[in-house]
């Protein structure tokens, strides 16, 4: 019944003109209710000469290909292969192994070239007779002696399970013979020789018998070739006529082919798009080295695109075909949509802005009432024309198969406005995939001129070399692409830099500090690495890294040596997630009171969603041991500020007074309630005491994600240089530093906190790293 059906569903292909080329068990799935679907069309092609004239291309599945998809004989390659192919799937089911089998696919091509599969019933035995001539018929290597349509191969099944004779026929003794000689040229050359010398020599003489009785005839036959030749020309002309309205219905029947083919082809379109969506992903970072790639993608794209308007006019001319709709209809139609309920509110607050409007009792109120009911009238008009888009689409039952069209059209016109207005425009940015191509290519190019032999950047770089390779010994620092120098920190002497691409770069004040707004950049602070002391220890108070809070995964205390690298200054802000990824994922967000701007630090972002737009950027998550070796400034006290809770007064947001006066319920606010760092969320990035390295924010505001996977035995091995633990595997990452809705005793510098990565948590934040190149 299965293979029946897998049939006739591709007897449905067929008559669209398309073959599969690669049916195997794998691609037929079985859905609960025991009904087959046949997968995974991706060898498809149409029936189309133009399409099949290469040569030399095999593709599909050797252990189910057809004799003339082995021999790679394209241009003769039609639907009957997809029956071979079935009729292999047929023999497995029934013999419980594949009629070809070998060691390479060399011996797999060979057999089904030339050997014919051995009987299943010589497998199983009680594998019915009718079922095996079935798959026989289906395996024949010849394709004219098999079922010729997937129409006949499943009726033949159909009278099986309905205990009536089948038309398939086992091979004759005559079909053996020939079968045995193609194997065995050798032993039937004799035979042969001997038989056509025979055979030469009784035509010579049935051919002599046969002339003597035409030269009889040929008396008889003259007295009425007259009366012939009229009968010829009345039939020829018959013939012609018949030839011509064949022509006709030939032509209609290529128009329709056409037609499907056409439909067919769209539809490919959608898998185009998907295609050229996830090259997309792979074309980061916006760096000069993929200039070339990107532009290859954006001329693709395009050329997609250009064939919208085909795409529409298709599927007006099938809407066309829909039945009307009721008012009735119409009216649940619109309801049901998710715009509706704005939509209605907004007629009550026009209302009351109209009225406002007309009560003002000055210019600038009456202003801002117009400007107020002008904004509210616009956007009830935008949500009307959506909801007067129709999106219920009916069709007559003999147009079943336009609502499958219909549907497949608005997903295909949809996502290419979707590319044209996001991805593919000049400036756009989704949350998706980032920057748009033209974006990443525009920035790329601008990196290019600009550390060019005489860009504006490298020459930045050429006038502060020789400072940053004085203040750092040892340290062989070249041009790092996509940073900015801005000079040293004034209090810890590090350099600091500009990341590209995530804002504008930030300026000194009279004081030396850099000067944050919602436009700056990411900040990079130029950490020289070396061995330090991580983890914690309770033992010992006069040891170092004492902290008497230490926790079982904090120890033991051992050595790391890092590498020089760059770790952010500050938390990623909000405004600069929104300029790379379109959206502000953040809970606390303007305009609420307590985040009146876009400087406060982004959360609610997942582990995997840091590290793919850290990746994007060409930036990382830091490694816990460089969070740590960062966060702790050269100290070795349980806070970088000392080894007392309140010596973080001023430089940490931790759970307090403040959340509690803004209608927190946290139970860490209890753990010190004598506190009151000023903020009920996180603070902005800038506002907290920097560290001895100038970081801001380490001490609470927002945990931050680690690279790390979350490993209790990896953690505390001796003398590791750079190490990080693998994440592949952990049900658990990293993330440090405590946060605005936890006790002080969370941001302690050795504190590890384990978080499921997918978590995306109100107060779970990043600090990007970035490494140093050479």
């Amino acid at each position: 019944r299965i293979i029946a059906e897998v049939a006739e569903a591709m007897q449905t292909a067929h008559a669209a003109g398309v073959i599969h080329r690669d049916l195997k068990p794998q691609n037929v799935l079985i859905t609960p209710d025991g009904l087959p679907k046949v997968t995974d069309f991706g060898l498809a092609r149409i029936i189309d000469e133009s399409a099949l004239s290469q040569t030399g291309d095999v593709a599909g599945t050797y252990l189910y290909m057809s004799p003339e998809q082995v021999s790679a004989k394209r241009a003769g390659l039609d639907h009957r292969t997809d029956i071979f192919s079935l009729g292999i799937v047929l023999y497995e089911c029934l013999a419980l192994r594949r009629p070809f089998e070998g060691d390479t696919s060399h011996q797999v091509a060979a057999q089904i070239l030339a050997k014919d599969p051995p009987d299943p019933r010589s497998i199983r035995s009680r594998v019915p007779r009718d079922l095996a001539v079935i798959a026989g018929k289906a395996l024949e290597k010849e394709r004219d002696k098999r079922f010729q349509t997937m129409k006949e191969f499943a009726a033949d099944l159909r009278r099986f399970l309905a205990g009536e004779p089948i038309h398939a026929r086992p091979p004759t003794r005559l079909d053996r013979t020939v079968k045995w000689v193609k194997r065995n040229p050798g032993k039937s050359s004799a035979a042969t020789i001997l038989a056509v010398t025979f055979t030469v020599i009784a035509l010579l003489l049935f051919a002599n018998i046969r002339t003597n009785r035409a030269l009889s005839r040929e008396r008889t036959n003259l007295a009425s070739a007259n009366t012939a030749l009229r009968a010829k020309t009345i039939e020829s002309d018959q013939r012609r006529i018949a030839a011509e309205r064949e022509k006709e219905r030939a032509d209609r029947e290529a128009e329709a082919a056409t037609k499907r083919a056409d439909e067919v082809l769209r539809l490919s379109a959608l898998q185009d798009l998907e295609d050229l969506l996830s090259k997309a992903d792979e074309l980061w970072p916006a760096h000069p080295r993929n200039i070339s790639a990107s532009e290859a993608w954006i001329q693709a794209a395009r050329k997609l695109v250009a064939d919208l308007p085909l795409h529409r006019e298709q599927r007006a001319e099938l809407r066309a075909k829909a039945l009307p709709q009721s008012a009735e209809e119409r009216q649940a139609e619109r309801e049901r949509q998710p715009d509706y309920p704005r939509w209605s509110e907004l007629e009550g607050e026009r209302s009351k802005a109209a009225e406002a409007a007309a009560a003002s009792t000055s210019d600038e109120e009456a202003r801002g009432a117009k400007e107020k009911l002008a904004a509210l009238e616009e956007e009830r008009s935008r949500l009307g024309a959506r909801l007067d888009e129709r999106r219920d689409w009916t069709f007559p039952e003999e147009e079943r198969e336009a609502r499958w069209w219909n549907n497949q059209l608005t997903k295909l016109i949809e996502g290419l406005e979707d590319l044209e207005t996001g991805i593919l425009s000049a400036e756009g940015t989704t949350e998706a995939h980032g920057w748009s191509l033209p974006k990443r290519v525009s920035f790329a190019r601008a990196l290019a001129a600009g550390f060019g032999s005489d860009g504006e950047y490298a020459r930045a770089w050429s006038v502060d070399l020789p400072a940053i390779r004085s203040a750092y010994p040892g340290l062989a620092l070249t041009t790092q692409l996509g940073l900015v120098p801005l000079g040293p920190d004034p209090s810890s002497q590090l350099w600091e830099f500009a990341q590209l691409g995530t804002g504008t770069a930030a300026v000194r004040g009279a004081d030396g500090k850099l000067v944050l707004t919602e436009a700056t950049s990411l900040v990079f602070v130029l950490l020289p690495g070396g061995t330090f002391e991580m983890g914690t220890q309770k033992t010992d108070p006069g040891g170092t890294n004492y902290d008497p809070h230490t926790q079982d995964d904090e120890n033991p205390v051992h050595e790391v040596t890092l590498s020089p690298f760059f770790l952010s200054k500050y938390e990623m802000t909000q405004a600069q997630w929104v300029r790379f990824k379109g959206l502000n994922p953040s809970y606390h967000k303007p305009p609420d009171v307590l985040t009146p701007s876009l400087l406060h630090p982004v959360e609610q972002v997942s582990w995997a969603s840091c590290m793919e737009a850290c990746d994007r950027l060409g930036l990382t998550l830091p490694s816990e041991a460089q969070w740590e070796y960062a966060a702790r400034g050269g100290t070795t006290t349980a806070w970088w500020t000392g080894s007392e809770r309140e010596s973080v007064i001023g430089a940490a947001n931790v759970a307090d007074q403040a959340a509690v006066r803004a209608g927190a319920s946290w139970l860490d606010a209890k753990d010190w309630p004598e506190l009151d760092d000023a903020y009920a969320v996180h603070a902005p990035v800038d506002k907290l005491t920097c560290n001895p390295f100038g970081l801001h924010g380490v001490l609470g505001n927002v945990w931050e994600w680690c690279r790390d996977g979350y490993q209790p035995k990896f953690y505390g091995r001796e003398a590791q240089t750079d190490p990080v633990a693998d994440p592949t595997g952990c049900s658990r990452c990293v993330a440090r530093g405590g946060s605005f809705l936890n006790a002080v005793v969370f941001a302690r510098s050795g504190y590890r906190g384990d978080v499921p990565p997918e978590n995306a948590d109100v107060n779970l934040g990043l600090r990007p790293a970035r490494s140093v190149t050479q």
